[in-house]
């Protein structure tokens, strides 16, 4: 009973908060019913940004530096097709001569099937971390930091927290992915359709849904590193979705810290849907 009275409070305080920041009503029901959810993991490391692109509600929870995992082959893809559109490398291009494997073959493994593999030959044969973070930071995202190859991080799992970034800058770069100039059209069509419905449940077919996950390596006290995904939901012309959630340091298994995050993209999904 304390512990609910407790919550109540919490909850009642921080509504009178967001209200004075300009969020809409539905957008504050929404953060309440993902702190109600989230709550009973006690001493959970996790934060979340979620953007609507029509009525650009932000919705901002502990958004500070998390790990990004193998999330940063969104960062890597974007650099990538940047200098696609700039003819500065090929798509046919064959990375892998042992192989046969192309650069548009990697780039559906490191996506689509989010091969740690894939994502380390691109960035030994294609372009470095030093050239992401070089397109990032030209490009606004400087929050999003990439310094260190998989390797690196194999040898020393705790250079991981360094690849990292807010949950509002991985939000912000997959929303510019899908509907800014910083691609072509063709670009951020050939993105999307490699992340479309990766992963993800509970959601009619009929809804858009693009998204990308990342699970990070044991840190040096046998806990996963990073547990964390985003999302992007296009659920009809008026409402379009961008819910990005980071875990770090989680003792928990990996199927809780996935129900965790599905059920935050769910609450978004349902509050934007009148579900």
């Amino acid at each position: 009973m304390k512990r609910r009275a407790i919550l109540f409070l919490i909850i009642l305080l921080g509504t009178q908060s967001l209200l004075s920041q300009g969020l809409s009503r539905k957008a504050i029901k929404l953060r309440q019913e993902i702190f109600m959810t989230t709550s009973k993991y006690y001493n959970l490391d996790y934060g979340y940004a979620i953007i609507h692109i029509q009525n650009q509600d932000t919705i901002l929870f502990n958004n500070n530096d998390f790990p990004m995992a193998s999330m940063n082959s969104l960062p890597i893809a974007v650099s990538i097709m940047d200098r696609v559109d700039r003819d500065r490398a090929s798509l046919d291009r064959v990375v892998d001569k042992n192989s046969g494997k192309t650069l548009d073959m990697l780039m559906g493994e490191m996506l689509k099937e989010e091969s740690g593999d894939a994502l380390s030959s691109i960035l030994d044969r294609v372009i470095s971390p030093r050239k992401v973070g070089r397109y990032l930071k030209k490009n606004g995202f400087s929050d999003i930091r990439l310094k260190h190859r998989p390797r690196d991080i194999n040898n020393k799992p705790d250079l991981g927290y360094i690849n990292s970034s807010t949950p509002l800058a991985m939000a912000n770069l997959m929303a510019s992915t899908a509907y800014s100039d910083i691609l072509k059209e063709r670009s951020r069509e050939y993105i999307r359709e490699l992340i479309s419905r990766n992963g993800v449940k509970d959601i009619p077919d009929k809804v858009g849904v693009y998204a990308l996950g990342g699970v990070g390596s044991i840190n040096s006290f046998g806990v996963v590193q990073a547990y964390n995904k985003t999302t992007l939901i296009e659920i009809d012309n008026e409402n379009h979705i961008v819910v990005s959630v980071f875990i770090q340091n989680a003792k928990l298994k990996d199927k809780v810290l996935e129900d965790i995050i599905s059920n935050i993209i769910t609450l978004t999904y349902k509050a934007y849907s009148n579900e």
